[in-house]
């Protein structure tokens, strides 16, 4: 049965879900509660793959525009095309990355038992306070621990998710408001 528009050389496929059934095997979780992770794995790789294809669209529409450039009979003006839909691509994106990340506490759940359930749970908005996320990975892993370094490198690029998302959730709001400057 098909199951994404995608193979298994996709690299959502290939590390999310099939490294995680690997990992699962080799776990000590009962056989339940690894089918219930591998479910997990698989409910929420569409929105990675829905990044992914976003990304790639973007990409291919703004090398398009940039190959379609002309010069106008003013030498001092050249016209592009624009990006069709720029804004709801953009958008789609950031609120597909923000459920991914969301929904990756589900996982932490079953191995240690985090009871986390917001994206923002990962990262801490006071630059003198550690994420609620990162304190539990602190005191359950340690700070030497690949899991907490997994997450504690991962700092800047979740607040920059979490907050282009929140800005467009919450226009105006303590992330701001988002402008997408499409190609002119």
């Amino acid at each position: 049965q098909r199951i994404s528009d995608v193979g298994t050389k996709h690299p959502v496929m290939a590390r999310l879900v099939l490294q995680t059934f690997d990992i699962l095997q080799a776990s000590m979780l009962s056989e339940e509660d690894r089918q219930k992770v591998a479910g997990i794995a698989m409910d929420i790789q569409p929105s990675l793959v829905e990044c992914f294809q976003l990304r790639e669209g973007i990409v291919t529409d703004l090398e398009t525009a940039i190959a379609s450039m002309r010069p106008d009979a003013d030498n001092r003006v050249i016209h592009y095309d624009i990006i069709i839909r720029l804004n709801q691509k953009a958008e789609n994106f950031l609120y597909q990355a923000k459920n991914f990340i969301r929904e990756t506490h589900q996982i932490w759940t079953y191995f240690d038992g985090s009871a986390f359930k917001d994206a923002s749970d990962y990262v801490s908005w006071n630059p003198a306070k550690k994420a609620a996320f990162l304190q539990w990975a602190e005191k359950t892993y340690g700070e030497q621990d690949n899991r907490y370094q997994l997450i504690e490198g991962g700092q800047d690029i979740l607040k920059r998710t979490i907050r282009l998302r929140n800005a467009v959730e919450h226009p105006g709001d303590k992330s701001g408001t988002l402008h997408i400057h499409n190609v002119y």
